[in-house]
């Protein structure tokens, strides 16, 4: 009887707690103006809150909110932390305004926080670190600025942290290099930030997969000590003012994928040794890169994108790149590239891009370019080739850009280069430069 009697008891608890937070809901969708995304909030006998698809529940709780999107336009209510189990609030790609939502604080089992590509603006406030429960905190695209408080370090369970495209106009606190079980951190597109260098203790973060800080205003140089970050996976410094070389040590660490250090004043050669083996893209492009482009690069089997374009690198195109058979985008214009093109490029994989513009390229025209059907973009003009274009490129019905011109080129345009697939002409978002005048007179356009 006893036992009955505290599981009547514990039936009526949780009842009314499913009642008192969909009521909790039901007030929310209120505040918010009854947006349209959310008519399906009403009161129902058949079915339970926990259903709707915004919402997760634990026994018969809400843990979690999922409000991405939902053309929200109003500020976040106190009352939400009536929730009182609630551990994720998403709310982004919203229309909310304001100023940081510090009602938050109250909803003390918060462990991860996505306010994302809203509209909030000011400081981000000095006693954050109330909420110290977060493992998540995701702040981009809003307009937070000023300084990037020292107390985000505080939260010292924090693995993501992303803070990119805002408007701080001030500085990030080299204490959040410390926090050590950072995974991701992300302060890119904040150009607003006050000129610094990398600080020595970033590369202490061992379990850091995710670090971009691309356009932040970073001066200096790459630390050799990079290589210590053994988890590191992505990693993005560009379009910043990096002076020095790119420290061999980056191409050690064995879990990279890829790798973007583009726009930036990095010198020197390119490392020759490398050991990661997992890399999926190398952007170096717009440097002032000198030397070969390193041979051990045609051993990146996983290699999909290799964009060296805008150095000054000099010497042939190692043949081992041709033969990689997930290579879809390589872009090597603008360099002093010289001797021929290896034939076998397009044979092993579906290329999408391929540029190698104003080099000082010499021989044939590559057969199979479009092998793979997947063809978009071609430009080879302002080098030294030679003889006829294959027929093969008459075929390629997926090239939407073509620039050939300033060659040595003989024989015919491939006819097909004029024609889609049906026959017809190609539509007008097609290009094609051939700039007839500065090809070998043999060179003809057919009728």
């Amino acid at each position: 009887m006893i036992d009955f009697f505290f599981s009547l008891l514990f039936f009526f608890a949780k009842s009314q707690i499913q009642d008192q937070e969909q009521q909790v809901l039901l007030k929310l969708r209120q505040s918010w103006r009854d947006p349209s995304s959310l008519d399906h909030w009403v009161t129902s006998n058949s079915s339970s809150h926990c259903t709707w698809p915004e919402i997760t529940c634990l026994d018969n709780s809400i843990t979690v909110l999922n409000l991405v999107n939902l053309n929200i336009n109003y500020s976040i209510p106190p009352f939400i932390c009536d929730l009182k189990n609630l551990t994720k609030l998403d709310l982004s790609y919203n229309n909310i305004p304001g100023e940081f939502p510090t009602v938050l604080y109250y909803c003390s089992e918060l462990t991860y926080l996505d306010l994302s590509q809203n509209y909030f603006e000011g400081r981000i406030p000095s006693y954050i670190d109330h909420m110290a429960n977060l493992q998540v905190l995701i702040l981009a695209a809003n307009s937070f600025s000023f300084d990037v408080p020292a107390s985000i370090a505080r939260l010292r369970r924090l693995r993501i942290l992303h803070l990119y495209q805002s408007e701080y106009n001030g500085t990030y606190p080299e204490e959040i290099f410390g926090l050590s079980d950072l995974e991701e951190l992300r302060l890119e597109d904040n150009k607003k930030f006050v000129p610094s260098q990398l600080p020595q203790n970033f590369t202490a973060l061992k379990k850091l997969r995710f670090f971009s800080m691309a356009q932040t205003n970073l001066i200096g140089g790459i630390p050799e000590t990079i290589g210590n970050m053994e988890a590191l996976e992505h990693l993005d410094l560009g379009m910043n003012l990096l002076t020095g070389e790119i420290p061999g040590s980056i191409f050690t660490l064995r879990n990279l994928s890829e790798l973007y250090v583009y726009e930036t004043n990095v010198s020197e050669s390119i490392p020759q040794a490398v050991s990661a083996t997992n890399l999926r893209v190398i952007d170096l492009s717009l440097n002032n890169l000198m030397g070969n482009i390193p041979e051990v690069f045609g051993q990146l089997k996983n290699l999909y994108c290799l964009n060296l374009e805008f150095n000054q690198l000099s010497g042939g195109i190692p043949e081992g790149i041709a033969s990689l058979p997930a290579l879809s985008d390589i872009r090597l214009s603008n360099n002093n590239l010289s001797g021929r093109i290896p034939p076998d490029f397009g044979k092993f994989s579906p290329l999408r891009r391929f540029e190698v513009a104003f080099n000082n390229l010499t021989g044939a025209f590559p057969e199979q370019l479009c092998h793979g059907g997947t063809l978009f973009g071609l430009a080879t003009m302002d080098n030294n080739l030679s003889g006829e274009l294959p027929e093969s490129l008459g075929n390629c019905s997926t090239l939407l850009e073509v620039m050939l011109n300033n060659n040595g080129f003989t024989g015919n345009v491939p006819g097909g280069l004029w024609m889609s697939l049906g026959g017809q002409a190609r539509s007008k978002s097609f290009t094609m430069l051939l700039a007839l005048a500065a090809f070998s007179p043999k060179f003809f356009v057919p009728n």
